[in-house]
């Protein structure tokens, strides 16, 4: 199995946990602990959660400005030059 190496990004604490991903048909199907990161550098369960924020169908893939009163939940899509 081909694995490819990351890290999370998470800013949790640690040093950047080295993780490899095990890509199919192009999606991240499972992480696991880079041998490279030693025995003291291991991956926590928000990085090996990465490919069930990656791929959740409740993600949102495109930037939203508020159009109601907060809480409302009404908003408007937008171009990403317009959000920022």
């Amino acid at each position: 199995m081909k694995t490819l190496p990351f890290f999370c990004g998470k800013d949790c604490g640690g040093d950047a946990c080295l993780l490899l991903d095990c890509p199919v048909d192009g999606q991240v199907t499972h992480v696991k602990n880079n041998p490279a990161g030693g025995r003291f550098l291991k991956g926590c369960q928000r990085g090996f959660d990465v490919p069930l924020e990656e791929y959740a169908s409740d993600r949102l893939l495109t930037p939203l400005i508020r159009t109601g009163q907060r809480g409302s939940g009404q908003f408007r899509p937008v171009s990403r030059d317009e959000a920022l």
